[in-house]
């Protein structure tokens, strides 16, 4: 999955699995000690992190299990090893109170439309 090709994601799964390769991708820019291996690299890697984690945040879920996915990233997943996403959800490098807001909407379950009025 590319980070330019977000817009054909539409599934929860889908955007987690999304931020993860990020993470993977811009921790692979450090060396074990926690250093940019190459400064511009790790800047643009970070940057496609963000943007994945935003996505993610944003994306709407559709049924319980959507949101039991969320939710479980969110509780235990990081950047990482220096960050949890829980941190990240209201961080300003990630849109702070905005990425925030957006989460929490993205939670709001409707009911399913029936088609047929209700009752007088």
């Amino acid at each position: 999955m590319g980070f330019h090709s977000t817009t054909t994601l539409c599934t929860v799964a889908d955007v987690i699995a999304l931020h993860r390769r990020a993470v993977e991708i811009d921790e692979a820019s450090f060396d074990p000690d926690g250093i940019a291996v190459d400064k511009a690299h790790a800047a643009h890697t970070l940057r496609a992190e963000v943007k994945a984690f935003k996505l993610f945040a944003a994306v709407q879920c559709l049924n319980p299990e959507d949101v039991a996915a969320k939710v479980a990233y969110v509780l235990n997943g990081s950047v990482g090893e220096r960050t949890t996403l829980m941190e990240c959800l209201t961080h300003e490098v990630y849109g702070g109170h905005r990425t925030q807001d957006a989460f929490l909407r993205s939670l709001h379950v409707a009911e399913p439309v029936t088609g047929t009025a209700p009752p007088g």
